[in-house]
Parts: C-alpha cells; sequence; structure tokens
C-alpha cells in the first residue's frame, strides 16, 4: 500500500495525464498538508491544503475527482466572484455548479459532495439566489414560528 503523501502525488500526476488541459493549472500549485486545518482538501488561490486522514479515507478516483473540483474553484474564480454574499451559501452554490460540470467529465467525487439535480446547467450566481431565497423563507418562518415575547401583562 502506498503511503499518503505518495498516493496524492500520484493522483496529481494521473490527473494530469487523463485531464491535460488541466495540467499546467494544477502543477502550478503546491500540495501542504494542513491537517490541523482543513477538514478534506482546500486552496487559498496558491496552495492546495489537504488532510491526511481525508486523503487516507477516499479511493484514488475519488481523489483525483477532489483534487479537480478544487482547481475548477481557482479556475472559476469562486472566492473573487463572491462579492459580499453570504460565504456559507456562495460555497454552496460554487459546489453546486462545479460538481455537475466535474461528473459530466467522468470525474468521480467523494459521496460527501454537494449534488442537487434541480441545478444542473445553473450559473453559480443563479444557484446563490435560489439558495438565498430559501434560507431567508426558513429564517421568516423560525422566526414567525416564535413571536418575541412582550412580558406579562
Amino acid at each position: 500500500m502506498l503511503d499518503t503523501d505518495t498516493r496524492l502525488s500520484r493522483a496529481r500526476v494521473q490527473l494530469c495525464l487523463k485531464q491535460p488541459y488541466l495540467a499546467s493549472a494544477l502543477m502550478r500549485f503546491p500540495l501542504v498538508e494542513a491537517s490541523s486545518v482543513v477538514e478534506a482538501i482546500a486552496t487559498d488561490g496558491y496552495h492546495f491544503f489537504w488532510n491526511r486522514e481525508y486523503v487516507e479515507s477516499v479511493t484514488d478516483q475519488q481523489l483525483r475527482g477532489a483534487l479537480a473540483h478544487v482547481l475548477m474553484h481557482i479556475l472559476t474564480q469562486s472566492v473573487g466572484r463572491c462579492q459580499g454574499r453570504r460565504m456559507d451559501l456562495w460555497a454552496q452554490a460554487t459546489d453546486y455548479a462545479i460538481n455537475p460540470l466535474l461528473a459530466a467529465f467522468g470525474f468521480q467525487l467523494p459521496h460527501d459532495y454537494q449534488s442537487d439535480p434541480r441545478f444542473l446547467n445553473l450559473t453559480s450566481e443563479e444557484v446563490y439566489d435560489v439558495l438565498l431565497a430559501e434560507a431567508q423563507t426558513k429564517e421568516k418562518e423560525s422566526h414567525g414560528s416564535n413571536p418575541p415575547s412582550h412580558g406579562s401583562d
């Protein structure tokens, strides 16, 4: 069995060979173990940060899919396009927009990656608008069911 560092490097090279259009972008970013900081694989736009336990928990195919997923966040400039939106919803929206593209290209994503057929062929911005409307509706409903107390009469 290969050690984790070797598996990660091998997954990156295999991804370059199988998807050469991603190769130059993928090889620009150093792989940095950051198990105490990230839960899976993440980026700051300059590095790929990875969690050892996570890498050990996924198959080689899922690992290539996870690397491609993070790379797509960089290539689509997800962080720069957030522009004052709620970060939690924006992160979900970009995942919902990116993951179907990767699946269509034949990537196998880890099982915990966001997927919802409602968002097929929508941009991150369009998905965000739907998620924001749903969140606002939920917030209104939760406030409506618990009216504020005005004290006793």
